[in-house]
């Protein structure tokens, strides 16, 4: 079985919802799932900044649609996320 989950959040460390994430995953993957989690937007906040674009972690695979620079002009994220 290939399961996919596409979210919002930050990746591999973020918030409750990045939490969740990983254990549904991890168990998933456990009870012999092919899971890989893709992030929709870039996420910059001090202390939580991914750079990578793909990776493994703690055994889940993710990878982000975007680049994982964030700009500080509105226009220039409005446009980086469509």
């Amino acid at each position: 079985m290939n399961i996919a989950i596409i979210h919002l959040y930050p990746f591999p460390i973020g918030m409750a919802a990045t939490n969740r994430i990983l254990a549904y995953s991890k168990g998933m993957i456990a009870n012999g799932a092919n899971v890989k989690v893709f992030c929709l937007n870039p996420y910059y906040k001090k202390g939580l900044y991914n750079i990578e674009q793909n990776g493994i972690y703690d055994g889940v695979p993710y990878e982000y649609f975007t680049n994982q620079y964030r700009s500080n002009n509105s226009i220039k994220h409005k446009f980086q996320f469509v």
